[in-house]
């Protein structure tokens, strides 16, 4: 976008026809600047955890959804994904966007939640 700018203005200035790599610069600048703030926008998401529940805000969602831990009935663990039975509904965890580390250790925190459930049933 900043070498369209600059096209513009030289040919601007040397009262010259405007070149048609313009067009193309530009286009190419506003795209780039549009999927540079999708990304930004989509990737957004935190999973955090205490004794008694778990708040998450996942991509592509526009709120935090938080889950106590006494309403659980069951975990089924999957690679990037982790279902869980509720009192009410069920819920999927969708891991795709997470970092290994961040994945590990929730798996690790669902294990320990799947193994307490299972010893309380």
């Amino acid at each position: 976008m900043i070498v369209a700018i600059v096209l513009v203005i030289n040919s601007l200035s040397d009262n010259s026809d405007l070149d048609w790599n313009v067009i193309a610069f530009t286009l190419q600048g506003i795209l780039f600047i549009l999927l540079g703030y999708l990304n930004l926008r989509s990737e957004k998401y935190f999973i955090e955890w205490d004794d008694n529940q778990l708040n998450y805000l996942l991509p592509n969602s526009s709120k935090v959804a938080t889950i106590s831990f006494s309403e659980i009935r069951s975990i089924t663990i999957k690679l990037f994904e982790i279902h869980l039975e509720l009192e009410e509904s069920n819920k999927i965890i969708n891991l795709d966007n997470l970092q290994f580390q961040h994945i590990k250790a929730l798996k690790q925190k669902f294990e320990q939640i799947k193994a307490a459930t299972e010893n309380g049933s």
